[in-house]
């Protein structure tokens, strides 16, 4: 996949939780929340729906986005889902994100690119990680920031298995 479609794949999942109009003012838009995982979908007037099944955590002082973890459909009927980590910049990049399940070895993913406001890690999300996340109470994210101090992230997975069963119904997945 090309970058300009992985960022595409990343900005369309941060403005479908942002709540961005992904077109005209008659889209359809369908939100359903599972604890902390939310589906959003949006569909313009005419147009193909998007979806997105997003856990975030945001600062509570000004409440903007410090990490989240979106899982979007592939670019073309058939592909596989793509997962898109995006967390806070003053990271150390070589360090990639790092994702854990209790008992196992983490698995490291590469950074794609950095911006302003948060750096972006794309993989796909097969049905081997659909089956970890299922089976598990939660997961840990790692990554290193720049000052070489540890930075941690624990996702709550009580309810992705309802969640990305609804995300997959909204996409027409199986």
């Amino acid at each position: 996949m090309s970058t300009t479609k992985t960022l595409a794949t990343a900005v369309l999942a941060a403005a479908a939780v942002a709540g961005m109009a992904l077109g005209a003012q008659a889209d359809t838009r369908t939100q359903k929340s599972f604890g902390g995982w939310q589906v959003d979908c949006n569909q313009p007037d005419g147009g193909k729906e998007a979806c997105v099944l997003q856990y975030s955590l945001v600062n509570k002082k000004d409440r903007r986005p410090i990490f989240s973890w979106a899982i979007a459909k592939g670019d073309k009927d058939g592909d596989v889902n793509k997962a898109v980590v995006r967390t806070p910049t003053g990271v150390l990049l070589s360090e990639g994100v790092n994702i854990g399940f209790e008992g196992a070895d983490p698995v490291k993913i590469n950074y794609l690119t950095c911006g302003p406001q948060a750096c972006v890690a794309e993989f796909d999300f097969t049905a081997q990680w659909s089956k970890a996340l299922s089976g598990n109470d939660k997961v840990v994210v790692n990554l290193k920031a720049a000052n070489q101090k540890p930075v941690k992230f624990e996702i709550d997975l009580k309810q992705f298995s309802d969640a990305y069963a609804y995300f997959n119904s909204q996409i027409g997945g199986k």
